[in-house]
């Protein structure tokens, strides 16, 4: 013996209601996707300007020979050095450029001279530039934008003369 069950289509006035709005399924579609592209927009904008406002915040500071000494990474200072009077933050790499690293002669002063040679003195550090080749120069503007293309090392500042 089988038995067959018939149901019953409901109609959609049959439907319960939604609390009185009654967006067709295209009408919802429309709106949810205008609230996504709006909401999108707001978080792409906020975040910009959340970022950019981290840059705008920074104000170069000017620090005197003696003043751009203290940040050599000694005693957990953190690791400056400059080119061309720019300094910049080298902290990320103090095995590097702290107390014992390769590099550790260029911190916390302007050694732009001792990018060619590697004389550390205050000799060799306080001449100027005006007697150096083009080459020369060449090769301290080579330094000069390796820092200043650096995402890893900001800059930090200047050297006042």
């Amino acid at each position: 013996m089988s038995t067959t069950v018939k149901q019953r289509k409901e109609t959609p006035s049959s439907f319960p209601s939604t609390g009185g709005h009654s967006l067709k399924p295209q009408e919802k579609k429309s709106s949810l996707s205008q609230i996504l592209v709006i909401g999108l927009v707001a978080t792409l904008v906020l975040a910009a300007v959340g970022g950019l406002g981290y840059y705008w915040s920074i104000q170069p500071k000017y620090f005197t020979p003696q003043e751009l000494s203290y940040y050599n990474g000694e005693n957990g200072a953190p690791i400056y050095l400059a080119v061309k009077g720019r300094v910049y933050d080298v902290s990320i790499a103090p095995k590097n450029y702290g107390p014992g690293g390769g590099y550790h002669g260029f911190a916390g002063k302007d050694a732009t001279r001792a990018f060619l040679d590697l004389c550390f003195s205050e000799e060799c550090l306080s001449k100027g530039l005006d007697d150096l080749t083009k080459e020369q120069m060449a090769d301290i503007d080579h330094w000069a934008s390796f820092y200043e293309d650096s995402p890893k090392y900001p800059f930090i500042g200047y050297v006042k003369k």
